[in-house]
């Protein structure tokens, strides 16, 4: 006997398919959520020049006798940046991202930093370096 071979049969098991797959690839239920970008905006005193350092690689180290923790950088980056300041940073693969500021001078006004990790405000100060410096320490590992 011989049986007929119906090229559409599974026509609507495979649209169903297809169709599934379009809507989860456009809701973003495929896609990751890990973050991938670093945005840092310095402002507040205008010109007044600050040191930022910048950093996608580093360590966590806790010292086993205080309980304090201290971050190791293995590579970084330091600049000299002032007020209007904004920048993106590509976090790679490590999905960490570590900021410092710091002045030896005093501004005459406060210098303000936004840190947002895919969009999202994650980090928002102001300070006059007085005695301090302004750090943020981001990891989803």
């Amino acid at each position: 006997m011989l049986s007929t071979i119906r090229p559409f049969q599974h026509s609507g098991l495979g649209f169903l398919v297809l169709a599934g797959a379009i809507f989860f690839s456009g809701c973003g239920i495929l896609e990751s959520d890990d973050p991938t970008s670093a945005r840092l905006i310095v402002g507040g005193a205008a010109g007044h020049p600050v040191q930022l350092v910048i950093s996608t690689d580093y360590d966590s180290v806790i010292d086993p006798e205080t309980e304090e923790r201290s971050i190791v950088l293995n590579t970084s980056d330091t600049t000299t940046v002032s007020a209007p300041f904004d920048q993106r940073y590509d976090m790679g693969s490590r999905q960490r991202f570590y900021a410092k500021l710091f002045s030896d001078e005093i501004p005459s006004t406060p210098v303000g930093v936004q840190i947002f990790i895919d969009g999202s405000l994650r980090y928002d100060r102001q300070t006059t370096f007085d005695d301090e410096f302004l750090e943020f320490i981001f990891s989803v590992r």
